[in-house]
């Protein structure tokens, strides 16, 4: 069983391979592809750029995030989307991280952006540092399948989330169990996670919790493309992850992993 400990150490010494394979920004999620059969402009580190770009803009058209919303956002990371939240949409946005480096990056970044209405807390998804119904919104990206114990984290998000207000969020789903070794190996041990909901499992949590879910969407598709972009950009770059990108594609082609979002509201 992997820990938190494990993750905050993970994260706390790859951030410049994430910025040269992934996005030079220091944002670190997958990418969404308007148009998946439409050929593709410019190059892989271009159109990945690109879709992650559309990920932040397509999530927030389902929250419902304005100039009034206050949001926390569940592993903020390097705070690229926070930053981005505060200044496209003018909200106050409060991110949180386990890595002391992905927050002291998130500092560094807020202090360049001063317009911006953001702070920054190391923290757990298990124990958020705040009062009982503090946001508007609980935005999360690419995060909780990190978290050993989910439900307690969807509790944590709902205590603190006001009534009715908006969770908004992605993760990796396993739609079956056994997975294969491969995916074992390749997927779920490199990123430090167990195999754990699907995406019809996580509905269930999520109304255990307390939230009513307005929209689940499977995004598997759109995970396998980012992962094609990703192997053909680390041939160059870090070859050495070839093999479990490659993994990570054949997985999502087997069922043994694959990426969903969630648009819910804390029941009244």
């Amino acid at each position: 069983m992997f820990t938190e400990h494990d993750t905050e150490k993970y994260y706390d010494h790859q951030d410049d391979l994430y910025r040269s394979v992934w996005d030079p920004e220091g944002a670190l999620h997958y990418g969404y592809f308007p148009d998946l059969g439409a050929a593709p402009a410019g190059g892989p580190a271009e159109q990945l750029v690109a879709a992650f770009r559309d990920w932040d803009e397509e999530l927030l058209a389902r929250s419902g995030i304005d100039e009034g919303s206050a949001v926390l956002d569940v592993g903020c990371g390097n705070g690229t989307t926070s930053v981005w939240l505060a200044r496209r949409t003018g909200c106050r946005v409060t991110g949180v991280d386990l890595s002391l480096v992905r927050v002291t990056n998130a500092e560094r970044l807020r202090a360049a952006h001063p317009e911006a209405r953001v702070a920054f807390h190391k923290a757990s998804a298990l124990h958020l540092p705040f009062p009982d119904a503090s946001f508007s919104h609980v935005w999360s990206q690419s995060t909780l399948y990190h978290v050993h114990d989910r439900p307690r984290a969807l509790a944590q998000v709902h205590r603190v989330l006001r009534n009715r207000g908006a969770f908004v969020f992605d993760d990796l789903v396993t739609p079956r169990t056994p997975v294969s070794p491969a995916a074992r190996r390749h997927v779920y041990d490199r990123l430090l996670c167990e195999p754990s909901f699907s995406a019809h499992g996580y509905v269930e949590h999520l109304s255990a919790a307390g939230f009513e879910v307005v929209e689940a969407r499977d995004l598997s598709a759109h995970l396998r493309r980012t992962y094609e972009l990703l192997v053909s950009r680390v041939a160059a770059l870090a070859p050495e992850l070839t093999v479990p990108y490659q993994a990570m594609i054949d997985a999502v082609d087997a069922g043994d992993v694959g990426w969903s979002c969630f648009t819910c509201r804390k029941a009244a």
